[in-house]
């Protein structure tokens, strides 16, 4: 055990000396989903993020805290006791090895345990997503452009499944850009130096496990959430340390499906509503 002790260290401080920080930052966000018809929502994160390069490698690590909360109608047609809260635990890794000027190879992981924390917690509740994407460059260090095309098994519609990750970016001047992809879609108009507008098309899910307690309904074994939103984003950066922004958008989908353990829909809710959000970011690279 000492022995293995040591060479993490030695690992840790090589890494350390050998590789140079791009990203060290703390990022928070609450979104808010009015009440509607069906039901309202309000969803909060918080993630520490780390990039490092070294070399032709380099590496992103995203560590992860999401609470969501739920508010369903009054005359909800199932017990909805225990599901108003769900949580979500994750470590996001993606590693890149650029293999010539053009060419960049990227595999990526995700670890994540959601579930409503009302029974007890197994390793098998565990969810590993992942997979690859390649990438072609042919844009400059000033005006950077580039397709990228992967593969893996991922939640942005909801329930884990192989689906593609797709995204051609292009900077066209120093004010405007635009990525063009799926699961997601932004074009960004720089403002000034400080300010800036970006506007987005985005897919987003979550896999979340139910557990039972003896006032639940022992039916339903997991929650699927997918949303397919729009929004519009306004980003103020204070100085070299703070930043802070506003969304406003709209979600033309924001399901929950409740599934049993055969895997059957027993219950379903989707509430179409305007969203209002906000972030603030905290660059550690000034600290």
């Amino acid at each position: 055990m000492l022995k293995r002790l040591v060479m993490m260290l030695i690992l840790i401080k090589g890494t350390t000396f050998y590789s140079q920080i791009f990203e060290n930052k703390i990022v928070a966000n609450y979104t808010l989903v009015p009440s509607g018809e069906e039901m309202g929502s309000s969803r909060s994160n918080i993630s520490y993020i780390l990039g490092l390069n070294a070399g032709n490698f380099n590496i992103n690590n995203k560590l992860g805290i999401g609470v969501n909360n739920l508010s369903y109608p009054m005359d909800a047609s199932f017990n909805t006791t225990g599901l108003e809260t769900f949580y979500r635990f994750h470590n996001y890794t993606a590693i890149g090895y650029r293999f010539s000027r053009y060419w960049k190879l990227e595999v990526d992981s995700d670890i994540s345990l959601a579930s409503n924390l009302k029974g007890e917690l197994t390793s098998e509740k565990f969810l590993l997503n992942g997979g690859f994407a390649i990438t072609r460059d042919f844009g400059t260090v000033e005006l950077p452009a580039y397709v990228k095309f992967g593969l893996g098994y991922y939640t942005f519609l909801g329930v884990p499944k192989i689906l593609p990750r797709v995204l051609f970016y292009k900077k066209f001047n120093k004010t405007l850009a635009l990525g063009l992809g799926f699961p997601k879609t932004e074009i960004t108009y720089q403002l000034d130096r400080n300010n800036s507008l970006q506007g987005n098309l985005e897919f987003k899910g979550m896999y979340a496990n139910v557990h039972h307690s003896s006032r639940l309904t022992s039916s339903i074994s997991n929650m699927v959430w997918s949303s397919n939103t729009t929004s519009l984003k306004f980003q103020h950066r204070i100085d070299n340390t703070w930043s802070f922004d506003l969304n406003l958008g709209y979600g033309f989908s924001d399901e929950y499906k409740f599934i049993d353990h055969l895997g059957n829909e027993t219950y379903t809710i989707n509430n179409e509503s305007f969203f209002l959000g906000t972030g603030i970011i905290l660059n550690l690279n000034n600290k």
